[in-house]
């Protein structure tokens, strides 16, 4: 990882740095936030950029991911807490590379008419994603009209390759392919890779960051970021088009039983889980309901259901009006009956008191 650091920082330059708002405002928060264009909106111009950024704790990532609709909750107790992000762009495609240190779990929207792949950087990357459990050999794919739906743990690191519809149909009849005959099949959420042609592909993505980091922006770096560009999409067209027309999907019952397990617990957040009664809804037993949720949050089943309840009393208190609620009111609303042992609890998961984070709301009012 911390070769990946040094790497992020690499083109850091000294300037005001923004962080894009969802209202389409643009705050100053201060260091070390960026600028996030949402790739819709982007200006037309002939030219590449090529941003990083580095997060060291969860409201940080919200504000982060709000451009995506999109919410983040740590899961893991104490300080491990850290995202990387090198984002590159132009107005018709955008590549991004993320690292987390941390267990994270997200949820959200995706990137209206917009084709995404989400490519392990190497082949030990292992994560929940989309009712799957991806491998280093796999490529996450985003069916249109979809939910996002992940949890990563420490050394979480992919790249995330998003085009617009029409310009993958473009690129796909120069090579003598018709992308309609699969661009509807929503159902897939994943596809097994080939390993060249995987191993090829990271090639090409660390010569995209490589180049431009190195790159002026002349009309010939920029005429090679182009071909490198076409290259990328070409090759994951290739895949795709490889990819078996019978779709299968996982059906191990770990992840069956994980995934019962989870939309109950967001279904119900008010409610005091017990291993039985999570064991019953799920028809498992409890040694086999205890593998099933530490094998994808790293965490107990006891420890997932807290870390889960705590996010949301930490939602809460972000957005309540102090001068109508009290700390203890929203705790009590999900269960937390002792507030010695929730303020415990809470300041272990997120490293400060309720009291901080309401304190903050109020500074804001």
């Amino acid at each position: 990882m911390a070769a990946f650091k040094r790497k992020l920082t690499v083109n850091l330059k000294v300037r005001k740095l923004y962080l894009y708002s969802s209202n389409q405002n643009y705050k100053i928060y201060g260091l070390p936030y960026i600028k996030i264009p949402h790739i819709l909106q982007l200006d037309p111009k002939p030219t590449f950029e090529m941003q990083s950024i580095i997060l060291r704790d969860i409201d940080q990532f919200n504000e982060f991911a709000k451009p995506w609709d999109r919410e983040c909750r740590k899961l893991n107790k104490g300080n491990e807490f850290e995202v990387a992000v090198d984002l590159f762009h132009d107005e018709k495609f955008m590549l991004v590379e993320i690292g987390i240190q941390g267990i994270v779990e997200q949820k959200g929207s995706l990137l209206r008419g917009m084709r995404s792949f989400l490519i392990p950087s190497n082949d030990h990357q292992s994560f929940y994603w989309r009712k799957n459990n991806i491998k280093g050999n796999q490529i996450g794919l985003y069916p249109l009209g979809s939910e996002l739906s992940a949890i990563s743990n420490s050394g979480f690191n992919v790249f995330v390759v998003s085009v617009p519809e029409s310009t993958i149909i473009d690129q796909a009849a120069k090579m003598q392919f018709d992308w309609n005959l699969i661009k509807n099949d929503f159902r897939k959420d994943h596809m097994v890779a080939d390993h060249n042609m995987l191993e090829q592909l990271r090639w090409q993505i660390r010569q995209l960051f490589n180049l431009k980091k190195v790159s002026s922006t002349t009309l010939h770096s920029n005429l090679l970021l182009t071909e490198l560009k076409n290259e990328l999409l070409n090759q994951l067209i290739l895949m795709y088009k490889s990819m078996p027309n019978k779709y299968r999907p996982d059906k191990s019952n770990r992840l069956r039983v994980f995934q019962k397990a989870r939309d109950y617990i967001f279904s119900n957040p008010a409610r005091d889980f017990r291993m039985d009664n999570l064991c019953n809804h799920t028809a498992s037993c409890e040694r086999t309901l205890q593998y099933a949720i530490k094998s994808y949050t790293g965490l107990t089943p006891v420890e997932y259901v807290k870390a889960h309840k705590l996010n949301l009393v930490r939602d809460e208190l972000l957005i309540k009006d102090p001068q109508n609620t009290t700390i203890s009111e929203v705790a009590l609303q999900y269960g937390f009956l002792h507030a010695s042992q929730f303020t415990i609890d809470y300041k272990q998961l997120f490293g400060e008191l309720p009291s901080e984070t309401f304190s903050r709301k109020k500074n804001i009012a």
